[in-house]
C-alpha cells in the first residue's frame, strides 16, 4: 500500500515511469516491488458479475435473425436496445453469421450452398 502512495506522489510530480521505477528500486528491494505488482495486477483483475443478461439477448438476437434473413445490423440493434457494436459482435463472434446476397447465412458454408445463394441471387436480378 506504501508503494502506491509513493507511485501516486511522483505521478502527480510528473516524474517519468522510468524514474520512479529507479526510484522505487533505491527505496524498497527489487522482489518485494515485483511481488506487489504481481498482487495489484491481481487486484485490477475484473470480478464475475451476476446475471445472466447477455444470454438473453443473444437468444433474441438469433431469433431474430433465423425469422428474418434480411434484417440489418441497424434495425437489431434497434429493436434490441443494444449497440450496434455489440449487435455486430454476436452476430459474427458468436453465431459466425456474415451477410451473403443480403442474407445473414453461416460462414461454414459447403460450397454447394454458396453455389446455390449465388445462383438464387443471380435469377432474383
Amino acid at each position: 500500500m506504501k508503494q502506491r502512495g509513493v507511485i501516486r506522489f511522483l505521478a502527480v510530480e510528473g516524474v517519468g515511469g522510468r524514474d520512479m521505477h529507479r526510484r522505487m528500486k533505491a527505496l524498497y528491494d527489487g522482489y518485494s516491488l515485483c511481488s506487489s505488482v504481481v498482487e495489484w495486477r491481481e487486484l485490477l483483475e475484473d470480478d464475475t458479475r451476476p446475471g445472466q443478461a447477455h444470454w438473453v439477448i443473444t437468444l433474441e438476437l438469433n431469433t431474430l435473425v433465423l425469422d428474418n434473413h434480411r434484417n440489418t445490423v441497424d434495425e437489431i440493434h434497434w429493436l434490441l436496445g443494444i449497440s450496434v457494436g455489440t449487435t455486430h459482435t454476436i452476430m459474427h463472434q458468436q453465431f459466425n453469421f456474415g451477410k451473403l446476397c443480403a442474407h445473414w447465412v453461416s460462414h461454414q458454408l459447403t460450397r454447394e450452398q454458396c453455389d446455390k445463394c449465388a445462383n438464387s441471387f443471380r435469377d432474383y436480378f
